[in-house]
């Protein structure tokens, strides 16, 4: 399954045990280039689904095994959607490092619906994610009760996660949020609970902005962490398949010397906006970790069938 989802290769066809594999969502075919058996998904409904069950089963995935799939496509919301579940992996086996209480494993524990059951009988950290894919404002809610105190109720650390490639375009994820904070915090009114809005995306800040209570939020922090403070082999690995993706998309097609042909643009075969072999960008899967596109769309030659140009 894990190799139908990152589009790795596998040794044995599911063809031979067909009762693994559900045919209509997932297959594998050999691959042309490399001659070996690669695993495929139809469609991005049924990878977010199987990728949040691996995730709530506390599957021990390699951080930046996602990767190895992006250059098969052209597809930021597919680019994101797997950027946020490395990341996700990675805080639920190493923990935060910008705040030494949470640098360390966590349980996760994944809910569904619109709001999280929050387990107040433990003391160990707590890495709540939502089941539904593209869930609104945050990506997942680490908490962590502090001690008791004499006379006073307990804290609970509550650290909001918006994991995104580009923040301005959820600039009004922190707002829209806690306009449902009451609602959130409903079955804790035991404790008094400490808030922070931590954005995870490629540039980090040294400042800590904290916002006063008002009639939009309570009082609580913001901050901003590099994707790279976070775990820096995610993040240069994204960035070493992001550059190499960039050359092989403008390197043009050079005729031999003394041909005296021009230089032609690439040619491609086929539309680039894929998420896999038998999947086209859909629009109701925009991520909200999704980034810009690596490459455009090239237009179609007039008058040249089966050329395209950029």
């Amino acid at each position: 399954m894990k190799a139908c989802i990152y589009g790795l290769t596998i040794l044995v066809s599911s063809a031979e045990n067909p009762k693994l594999v559900d045919h209509r969502y997932f297959y594998d075919e050999v691959d042309p280039t490399s001659g070996k058996l690669v695993g495929h998904y139809t469609c991005g409904i049924c990878r977010n689904a199987v990728m949040g069950l691996l995730f709530a089963n506390k599957l021990r995935l390699k951080d930046t095994e996602f990767l190895q799939s992006l250059p098969n496509f052209n597809n930021p919301s597919v680019t994101g959607f797997m950027l946020e579940l490395s990341v996700l992996q990675s805080i639920a086996q190493e923990g935060l490092s910008f705040e030494p209480t949470i640098a360390k494993a966590m349980t996760s524990s994944p809910f569904g619906g619109d709001y999280p059951t929050f387990d107040t009988t433990t003391d160990e950290v707590m890495l709540y994610t939502p089941r539904t894919f593209n869930f609104r404002c945050i990506d997942g809610i680490v908490v962590r009760i502090g001690p008791n105190r004499e006379g006073q109720p307990r804290k609970l650390f509550m650290y909001l996660l918006q994991i995104t490639l580009a923040p301005n375009e959820h600039s009004h994820s922190r707002k829209d949020f806690f306009k449902e904070w009451k609602v959130w915090i409903k079955d804790l009114k035991k404790f008094d609970v400490v808030p922070e809005f931590v954005w995870i995306c490629p540039k980090g800040a040294k400042k800590r902005k904290n916002h006063v209570e008002c009639s939009e939020w309570p009082a609580h922090a913001e901050r901003h962490f590099a994707i790279r403070d976070v775990n820096k082999e995610i993040w240069e690995e994204y960035e070493r398949l992001q550059a190499s993706l960039r050359v092989r998309d403008v390197t043009p097609i050079i005729e031999p010397e003394g041909s005296g042909k021009q230089e032609e643009p690439r040619e491609q075969e086929g539309p680039e906006e894929q998420e896999g072999p038998e999947e086209q960008r859909r629009p109701d899967e925009s991520s909200a970790a999704a980034g810009k596109s690596v490459r455009k769309q090239p237009a179609r030659r007039k008058g040249h069938k089966g050329r395209y140009t950029r």
